[in-house]
Parts: C-alpha cells; structure tokens; sequence
C-alpha cells in the first residue's frame, strides 16, 4: 500500500484496488506491507485502512514510519512469523508509548523480529531487555534485529543471555552519541567474541558508529560462518 492507492497481489501479479469504493471488508492473508510514508497523513494511512478490515491472518507484517495504537496492533498480531517495524510508532489509547517488550509480546507466533527504534520515543529502557527474557517465544527467535539503540539498553545482561542463548542470530545497532564508556564497552564486547575459538551460541552483528569498521566487519564475517 502507499498513500495514494492499495494493491492486492494474485497469481504474482499486482492489482491495484481503490478501497473508497468497495463496500465489503478485506480479508488479509500471506503479506501486509506499507511504502512511501513521510508526510503526517500518510503516516495514519495504516490506521485508516484497519476499520475496513474483518480478519487478518498475515504471516509477514512490514509496517514503516506509522503511527498506530496497540489495539490495532494487537488486530495484526495473530498469526504474524515475520515482524518489521521501521520507524512505528504505537500509543495506547491514553497517548503513552507503549514499550518495545509489550510490542514483542503480543506477536506469539513470531520466528523473526526487526524493530528501529524511533529516537524520541524513549520505548527502550534500562529494564527492556529482563523484560524481554520474561517472554517465553523471544527466547526461541530465529532472529532479533533491532536498529538505532539507545545506552539505556542493559547491555551486560544482553551479552550474558546472548552467550547462552543457541537459537536466536542478533543483529545490533546502536545510535550512542556522547557515552564513551558504553561504547567502549561494546567494542571490548566485540573484541572479546572476536577472540573466541569455539562458539557455543550465535556470535551476533554489532554496529556502532566510532567503533573501527576493521573490528565490526570481522564480527560480520563471523557472525555469518555461523
């Protein structure tokens, strides 16, 4: 979907359908997907398009620069194994931002997650990642991927998860601006994994700006070999 039209995919073809003038609701099945969202309008396009819909069994949701609330969320939540969201912001009914962990949560049937965190929403907090480890079906992640962190993540108990954990590949990038020791720390982090012979876990991706791209480049390699 974009903002000026929806389209709907049959036999591998893209159709193009003019949801103003058809009076029944959509079924929703395989892919939901949005594009070309910039302006404030287009960003509620998503949630306009929601009150149309009577059921949503979609596998794949990619959603980018939306704003939208929990309940209509939680409508899409159902069946989705593949979650991307770009820039979404989503609000309870009361205008709070609701947090990255109570996001994860509600997608049970997820095998991978990938989440860029929008800077001024402040979802991520110190206490995020223990939430998150509270959640049985994140600890099973084929993939977690999550873009733009902030130094509030508790990255200690990350490392010490990530080490034990043999099912989830992270992907990891961090927006650090002035906190020098947290950016040390992820490259002692990095070096460390690095140095290891024999890997118990997925070795993940870390990119950090200031970081040598030399170090983060082998950890991508590494990360790749397993």
């Amino acid at each position: 979907m974009d903002d000026k039209k929806w389209k709907t995919r049959i036999n591998k073809v893209w159709k193009n359908i003019d949801s103003k003038n058809i009076l029944s609701k959509f079924w929703i099945t395989d892919n939901l997907l949005n594009v070309k969202t910039n302006s404030a309008d287009e960003k509620l396009v998503l949630s306009l398009f929601i009150p149309k819909l009577y059921k949503c069994d979609v596998k794949c949701l990619e959603l980018k620069n939306q704003i939208i609330s929990f309940n209509e969320l939680l409508f899409l939540s159902l069946n989705v194994e593949y979650l991307s969201l770009n820039q979404v912001i989503v609000k309870y009914g009361d205008g709070v931002i609701v947090p990255l962990e109570k996001i994860v949560e509600i997608y049970k049937k997820a095998k991978s997650v990938r989440y860029t965190c929008v800077r001024e929403t402040l979802n991520i907090t110190f206490k995020t990642f223990n939430e998150l480890l509270k959640i049985p079906h994140f600890l099973t992640l084929d993939r977690f991927d999550i873009s733009n962190i902030p130094d509030e993540l508790d990255i200690e108990l990350f490392y010490n998860f990530m080490k034990e954990n043999k099912e989830t590949k992270f992907h990891l990038r961090f927006f650090i601006q002035n906190n020098i020791a947290y950016k040390n720390r992820l490259e002692s982090i990095i070096d460390e994994i690095i140095a290891t012979k024999n890997f118990s876990y997925k070795p993940p991706v870390i990119i950090c700006h200031g970081i040598p791209n030399r170090k983060m480049n082998k950890l991508q390699r590494i990360s790749r070999k397993h």
